[in-house]
């Protein structure tokens, strides 16, 4: 699946010895900041130092090399983790740790009960004004 591989990409991409020697430095510039309670932006330098193999990585598999190819990623891998792809979420949560960040939040358990049964009330195609209650009697 052409996801696994972006994703597998990015994670080798990121365990790079050199990239990761920049991200630590990033971190490391953040946590001497906080110290003397300077605010900068350090979320922005790090997206700097990520900018050049993630839309190389982009590039490569046809998106554009911009923050739109970026975001078609996340949200691909937003949705296949939110339909229950675990090894997308395993890969996910690697590639999070690699740059320094927690892995995910369980999505599946963030979505409300009434959201979901929307969606799939709305996936149904009846938009005839039946109550929910009685779209899941029918089902």
């Amino acid at each position: 699946d052409e996801l696994r591989e972006i994703v597998a990409e990015l994670i080798a991409a990121y365990s790079e010895p050199d990239l990761q020697r920049k991200i630590r430095n990033v971190y490391e510039k953040q946590r001497k900041a906080q110290t003397s309670g300077a605010q900068e932006d350090y979320m922005a330098e790090l997206r700097e130092v990520l900018w050049p193999c993630q839309t190389d990585i982009a590039e490569a598999y046809g998106l554009p090399g911009t923050t739109e190819g970026l975001q078609r990623i996340q949200n691909a891998v937003q949705r296949a983790i939110t339909e229950g792809d675990v090894e997308i979420r395993c890969l996910a949560d690697e590639a999070l740790m690699l740059l320094g960040m927690a892995p995910l939040q369980n999505i599946i358990q963030e979505v409300k009960a009434e959201d979901f049964l929307n969606c799939i009330y709305t996936a149904a195609g009846d938009s005839s004004g039946i109550e929910i209650e009685e779209f899941l009697l029918n089902l």
